[in-house]
């Protein structure tokens, strides 16, 4: 399952700093945005399944271009539990059975939706730096 940042999502934060940063800044930036997503899907409400921790240590963040980048759960189980609605696997239809409490279906998307300007912030700080 793959998780982006596109940054034409964030009000063209990007394009704002194109012509005061570096390709190098805008990637770090993206980076910076992408590795607190990951932080998030982790730690809070409803935080990445976790039973023997492969789906939580077993993801990639990766800067496409100084434009885009992603977020992606490599083990191939991540979209399933990506995808459930409430506590239904979306394969089986059984009902699931958390590994912990806290845990469960929307990990990273519902970072996205509801953390979106917290990412945009992150990387328009990181941007900042390099104009001092």
């Amino acid at each position: 399952m793959i998780m982006g940042i596109d940054t034409s999502q964030f009000y063209g934060l990007i394009d704002k700093f194109k012509n005061t940063t570096s390709v190098n800044a805008r990637k770090k930036a993206i980076f910076a945005g992408l590795s607190q997503l990951k932080t998030d899907a982790n730690e809070k409400e409803p935080q990445t399944p976790h039973l023997e921790g492969n789906l939580r240590s077993n993801v990639e963040i990766k800067v496409v271009n100084d434009e885009s980048g992603r977020l992606k759960f490599k083990e191939p189980y991540a979209e399933r539990w990506e995808k459930a609605k409430g506590n239904i696997d979306p394969i089986t239809g059984a009902k699931i059975t958390w590994s912990e409490e806290g845990v469960g279906p929307e990990y990273a998307e519902s970072k996205m939706a509801a953390n979106g300007e917290k990412y945009a912030e992150i990387m328009a700080e990181e941007l900042k730096k390099e104009i001092g």
